[in-house]
């Protein structure tokens, strides 16, 4: 198993968790840790620490390369070749990629990555469109 931390500014990580949840119910091996106004850069990095502590691949799911959780959380990944950091992916690929096996924490990096790039589209609407086929509701 691996466990996969989401954190990022303000209430991003708690936002995105909860979407999620919303989406495919509870995940245990998902935590959310936010970077609050009130924290301080060491305040974060002890969080995320004390939830790297064992031997367990972990991968840390960042709002944006080189913001303070991002570094944060490269710092702890550069001495456990068992954490992997990625940046800026979507919720589409972590609900894509929560049900799946994968056989490295790189995999699910490498993955998390690739669906985030496929997924990401522009709501083109240059050409008529028939609204005939949408669904009453969302998802």
């Amino acid at each position: 198993m691996i466990k996969t931390i989401i954190t990022g500014h303000g209430n991003f990580a708690t936002g995105l968790k909860s979407a999620l949840e919303l989406l495919s119910g509870e995940h245990k091996e998902i935590m959310a840790i936010d970077f609050t106004e009130t924290m301080s850069e060491k305040d974060l990095a002890v969080e995320l620490e004390n939830v790297s502590k064992g031997n367990v691949a972990i991968l840390y799911f960042t709002d944006f390369a080189g913001g303070t959780p991002f570094k944060e959380a490269a710092k702890i990944s550069v001495l456990n070749k068992k954490i992997k950091v990625v940046s800026g992916c979507n919720l589409n690929a972590l609900l894509e990629s929560i049900f799946k096996e994968y056989d490295s924490v790189k995999a699910y990096a490498q993955d998390l990555v690739k669906i985030t790039k496929d997924t990401a589209k522009l709501a083109d609407f240059s050409e008529p469109i028939s609204t005939k086929n949408f669904a009453e509701d969302g998802i």
